[in-house]
């Protein structure tokens, strides 16, 4: 570590000093968020951060100052270079041959440009595309607690022109989601990031809210979701043929109110769900294998949204069959959360496992479908980058 002009020969000569505050926190006898570590280098965040993306990068043995380098820590330094560029990079920084330029997620690098909201929404829609025809066999097991091979017998005697019957409002929903969950966030964060920075309040905390905001913003999309329940809903075949005419239908005939329906279930799952992800999205993937390749980064960013989307589809499975189940319906009182669930508890026997009915199916959706979600938005992101 680079530190004063007294440290001694001596002190030097052993790799540490116990006057320096950087030798304590890397060897951990002083508290400090130690993001990396190795023989040669450490890096941890700044304890009084000027800005969102504090870090600093060291030397682990001691070094007295920069009069004591030679040629020979001309390795080390440039590895102190590109150890500080990749922590950015699993930071989502961005723009790093820019000084000057706002970097990063929270930083100023991201909704002004627009890029966030474009890749967000192009990732949706490939998301979207591919994995519908498992969330048509999820929908049928959440809704009438029927078993996988059901779901896809009832499927099959629908028909193939029925598969992706009602694909269009989730197309919808999800790539404005898409656009407003990444964008949002990037705004949200870099004026939270902005606003606290040096008060003390920890990042992690600034991000999960940013995340926060930005999902329960995207509940007002809540319609689409609507929508796309009735049109899935073999019950509602019938009368409910097209986006267009489902919402025109609901409209006349019962008023604004009923797009809403299900309005409640669904912030107590988007809001912290949102908040979850983006609290944790970063340092999940600081403990994945360090990527050195294009290929690599894909896979570590794939595995990091398929981690948090599965671990978060089965904490709000529940919530998720409360709202199925809440939207099925057309016209009447608009039921409480907690009555809809006493009624689905009670009509699946009172056992958890038959309230979790297709969380298996779910939970392999959601590890498909948020590894790619997550994983295209941070390629088409660095495409957009280079």
């Amino acid at each position: 570590m680079v530190a004063g002009a007294q440290d001694t020969e001596e002190a030097q000569g052993k790799g540490f000093d116990e006057k320096c505050i950087f030798c304590k926190i890397v060897s951990k006898d002083k508290g400090g968020d130690l993001l990396y570590s190795d023989e040669d280098i450490s890096c941890f965040r700044d304890i009084k951060p000027g800005a969102p993306h504090h870090y600093l990068v060291v030397p682990t043995k001691h070094v007295g100052n920069c009069k004591t380098l030679s040629k020979e820590h001309v390795p080390m330094v440039e590895k102190m270079v590109e150890t500080g560029k990749e922590i950015l990079r699993k930071n989502n920084v961005t723009n790093l041959g820019s000084p000057g330029k706002p970097n990063g997620p929270g930083s100023g690098g991201g909704g002004r440009d627009g890029k966030h909201y474009v890749c967000g929404s192009l990732a949706a829609i490939t998301n979207t595309v591919v994995t519908f025809p498992i969330h048509k066999v999820q929908f049928r097991q959440q809704l009438h607690g029927v078993g996988t091979i059901e779901a896809v017998r009832q499927l099959q005697r629908d028909g193939l022109r029925h598969l992706y019957r009602g694909l269009l409002p989730p197309l919808l929903h999800k790539t404005t989601r898409g656009a407003a969950m990444f964008g949002l966030y990037e705004d949200f964060s870099r004026t939270l990031l902005d606003r606290t920075a040096g008060s003390g309040i920890p990042e992690l905390a600034t991000r999960s809210f940013a995340g926060g905001l930005a999902g329960t913003v995207g509940c007002v999309l809540t319609p689409f979701e609507r929508v796309q329940t009735l049109l899935q809903d073999h019950r509602h075949h019938a009368r409910f043929n097209t986006t267009a005419q489902t919402f025109r239908t609901l409209l006349t005939e019962y008023g604004v109110r009923e797009w809403y329906r299900g309005l409640v279930p669904v912030l107590l799952r988007t809001g912290p769900s949102s908040m979850l992800f983006f609290a944790f999205r970063g340092p999940v993937k600081e403990h994945l294998p360090e990527a050195t390749s294009q290929t690599g980064h894909f896979v570590n960013d794939f595995v990091c949204g398929a981690v948090l989307g599965a671990f978060l589809s089965i904490l709000f499975y529940p919530i998720n069959v409360v709202k199925l189940r809440s939207q099925s319906k057309v016209g009447g009182a608009f039921q409480p959360c907690s009555e809809v669930l006493k009624t689905v508890w009670r009509e699946r026997g009172s056992s958890v496992v038959m309230l979790f009915r297709g969380a298996h199916l779910n939970f392999h959706r959601t590890l498909l479908s948020w590894g790619i979600f997550n994983a295209t938005y941070e390629l088409l992101l660095k495409l957009t980058r280079d």
